[in-house]
């Protein structure tokens, strides 16, 4: 069942996708939607594509590790960024951390951690 509490909940989280500069746009196109469509008949439709879009997108330390260390992260991000990125995620994988330490990863896992709910 469905609380004020989650709607509260959910309308911060899809403001934080949506202000994370790393979001991707196929994601902040979905979220923008949800938006849109919360507290209407399409909310439950637009809910089943972001989590879709969320459980794609989402990624793992391990992953991210891996693209921001590859060539492709060093030409997105520049080597010494990327090198920083990757020590980073590597610290904080040694503290337990298993998600991506960017805001929309961050928040989209929050999200998804509360999946069960909003299906």
């Amino acid at each position: 069942m469905k609380t004020k509490e989650l709607d509260a909940f959910m309308k911060e989280k899809i403001g934080d996708l949506l202000a994370a500069p790393n979001c991707y746009k196929d994601l902040r196109v979905i979220a923008e939607d949800w938006l849109k469509a919360a507290g209407t008949e399409r909310e439950a439709e637009a809910t089943a594509a972001l989590i879709k879009e969320l459980e794609a997108d989402v990624l793992s330390i391990d992953q991210m590790i891996e693209i921001v260390g590859s060539d492709f992260g060093i030409k997105k991000f520049g080597a010494e960024n990327s090198a920083k990125y990757v020590a980073r995620a590597k610290e904080l994988k040694a503290q337990g951390e298993t998600i991506c330490f960017c805001k929309a990863c961050k928040t989209g896992h929050a999200i998804l951690e509360r999946k069960a709910e909003l299906i």
